[in-house]
């Protein structure tokens, strides 16, 4: 069945990365029983989804982070849409994004261990980006410690702020990949209580960087005022 589209696009907040594949479709999937889709023009900037309104629906996303290829990539998209999916659109690393509204598509999936693998090599990727925010950080102090008024005290309750938001956000995240790669390892399947649950530690992370940041932003903006 074809989907019915609005033709209305728009911005979406979006809880999940590519990496948090299982999470993302279920998200997906909810929005479209809503009537909202994900549109293939992908992401925007992390953390926000082009989508556009539909007939609401129950289908299947799947988020492939390996895919098994052929000589002729227009041959392995060919097979895929004969069983019963179509592509979206494709993320970062390699990872794209199927669809189906059909019950009887045989499922497809990427294998748990190179997921697994994926997960570790993105833990890793995300955490090298936080050291240039570290190294912000100090600049934003060596700004304070030369500015004509000097670090006051309530200077130092920003500066504190911004660095516990710091620490925190990169213990949150940790703990988060951590239970997604001790899922995979152990092929433990997803469930609503586990959805819930990186749902939660995934909204405290960017509330965390976001303190982080505005900590920041309030902390310049006062020396230079």
């Amino acid at each position: 069945m074809k989907r019915e589209k609005c033709g209305k696009r728009f911005l979406k907040y979006c809880p999940f990365g590519l990496y948090d594949a299982e999470c993302l479709q279920i998200w997906l999937e909810k929005c479209a029983e809503s009537g909202i889709f994900l549109t293939g023009s992908g992401s925007i900037f992390p953390g926000v989804l082009m989508m556009e309104y539909g007939e609401p629906e129950i289908c299947r996303y799947r988020i492939l982070s390996v895919l098994p290829r052929t000589q002729d990539d227009r041959e392995m998209y060919r097979m895929m849409e004969e069983s019963g999916w179509k592509f979206v659109a494709e993320g970062s690393a390699g990872m794209e994004i199927y669809y189906t509204d059909n019950p009887d598509a045989p499922e497809i999936h990427s294998d748990p261990d190179l997921q697994a693998e994926e997960t570790g090599r993105v833990k890793k990727y995300n955490f090298a980006l936080d050291f240039p925010l570290f190294i912000l950080m100090m600049a934003v102090w060596r700004f304070g410690l030369r500015s004509k008024t000097g670090i006051s005290a309530a200077d130092v309750v920003w500066l504190c702020l911004m660095a516990l938001f710091w620490i925190l956000s990169l213990a949150v995240r940790w703990r988060s990949f951590s239970i997604q790669e001790k899922r995979l390892k152990d092929r433990i399947e997803i469930d609503e209580k586990y959805y819930r649950n990186m749902l939660l530690w995934r909204q405290i992370y960017r509330f965390c960087m976001l303190g982080c940041l505005g900590a920041m932003i309030v902390f310049v903006a006062i020396k230079i005022i």
